[in-house]
């Protein structure tokens, strides 16, 4: 009998019709049976046809993981990760994410690899971190996509390759994970991985703005400021190019430039406006500028669109 009871109490589960399910559920979870135990925890937890009880959903959902249901087990991760009607415990969780993991549960290899990634309750391994992130990307799981992005981005267990990034942020970003748009902009402003658009990279800016990302809005105003300074750049010679580039790779705010009657002159002074450089002292006739601490990161990313635009 508890065998029907378990598969009636699912059947009722699933269409949503809780009273029903729950005699059944009890009856089979009485017998022993592990998603019994774990759909009732769902109830519980939720309030479907019973008063919510977090204390019972979180016995029920134990017992589910250590009779080896795959899912409970994830969530027993998520609830020790969590500190969620348990002491946070990193360690544990990554030991459920670990048996969840190896019976196919996309979201514990997500969990998985995301743990393996940062250190978080086990060593650090970018390795077995971009195992179980492929794996769980392979399963469509959003945020993979994402942190894979970030690991090739950043070549952390990978070889740098900003093409395969730019793929796993797509990819993230068609699910509606904001932290990829502001992702997508940069490399699409920067010509990275993909051959540059500035206006794709807006776009990307202001979906990241829309979905609520911080960065996005940064990264937008930031864009918007590049855009209107790349105008002033037609005449700018090889030279001074270099002289930005070498700037903005070395960290130096207190490098000059100079200009004396120059194209640049403009520019210059438009950075100046922006708090980007500042005048300096200079022999008379002669403007001199130096790139000040808050305009180093912009001037990086101007600079940097600037030689991706020319090589075009």
């Amino acid at each position: 009998m508890s065998l029907k009871a378990a598969q009636e109490g699912k059947k009722y589960f699933q269409s949503g019709e809780f009273a029903k399910a729950l005699p059944l559920l009890q009856e089979a979870y009485a017998k022993g049976d592990a998603e019994a135990a774990y759909n009732l925890s769902m109830m519980y937890m939720r309030g479907l046809g019973v008063v919510a009880d977090s204390n019972e959903a979180l016995k029920l959902l134990f017992y589910a993981a250590h009779r080896g249901w795959p899912q409970a087990q994830s969530n027993a991760g998520v609830a020790y990760a969590s500190g969620i009607g348990v002491k946070q415990n990193w360690t544990e969780a990554v030991k459920w994410w670990q048996r969840a993991a190896k019976e196919g549960m996309p979201d514990a290899q997500y969990n998985l690899g995301r743990a393996f990634l940062e250190g978080s309750g086990v060593k650090q391994d970018f390795n077995t971190a971009k195992h179980w992130l492929r794996t769980a990307a392979e399963q469509d799981v959003a945020l993979a996509h994402y942190f894979l992005g970030s690991m090739y981005s950043r070549g952390l267990g990978v070889e740098k390759d900003h093409a395969s990034a730019f793929k796993h942020y797509e990819r993230a970003a068609e699910h509606g994970v904001d932290l990829a748009y502001p992702m997508l902009g940069l490399l699409y402003q920067m010509g990275m991985g993909v051959k540059q658009n500035l206006d794709a990279a807006q776009a990307c800016f202001e979906k990241g703005v829309e979905l609520g990302n911080k960065d996005a809005t940064v990264y937008l105003r930031e864009l918007l400021v590049c855009k209107q300074l790349i105008s002033l750049t037609t005449k700018m010679s090889d030279g001074d190019l270099s002289i930005l580039d070498s700037i903005a790779q070395k960290g130096q705010p207190s490098s000059a430039l100079t200009s004396s009657g120059s194209d640049n002159h403009r520019l210059w002074s438009k950075l100046a406006d922006l708090g980007w450089m500042q005048k300096g002292d200079a022999p008379e006739g002669v403007c001199a500028f130096s790139v000040t601490e808050k305009g180093q990161l912009g001037l990086d990313r101007f600079v940097a669109m600037l030689k991706a635009s020319r090589n075009d």
